[in-house]
């Protein structure tokens, strides 16, 4: 099953199935995030990325019969686990929109903790469970 490719402002990339646009912060939201964005430090500007989603009832997007959150977490924890030995494999369990290669992803366009999620990354590091409107996510850093 395939999603529709991601916007080019945001993600780029032959493998592009996510669509993060609606991750991005208001501006209302970045002023206020400040504090978190510090956490960025000497981050690099631009980063390519995998995912692996896992979806819950009551995130964007996601059908009122989707598993419950408290399901969607201890998936996507259980996935965090293989992500850690084999990402591909994880990529295969997880919900439909991840991907191996999502593309290039810019500073600035990610709500506040998610950007720092996945800008803190070194290069093949994968990260742990982060909470998006849009479910959970474990992002791993290729370059």
């Amino acid at each position: 099953a395939s999603a529709a490719p991601a916007a080019a402002a945001s993600v780029d990339g032959p493998d592009a199935q996510l669509n993060l646009p609606d991750l991005a912060g208001s501006p209302a939201a970045m002023a206020s995030a400040g504090p978190a964005l510090a956490q960025l430090g000497d981050a690099p500007k631009s980063v390519r990325f995998g995912a692996i989603i896992v979806r819950h009832r009551g995130a964007q997007a996601t059908s009122p019969k989707a598993r419950t959150r408290e399901d969607a977490l201890e998936k996507a924890q259980s996935l965090h686990k293989l992500a850690q030995e084999d990402f591909k494999e994880a990529v295969k369990q997880g919900d439909p929109g991840s991907v191996e290669n999502a593309g290039k992803m810019f500073r600035g366009i990610l709500e506040p903790t998610v950007e720092v999620a996945l800008f803190r990354l070194k290069k093949g590091e994968v990260s742990d469970v982060v909470a998006t409107p849009r479910g959970f996510i474990i992002f791993r850093r290729r370059k």
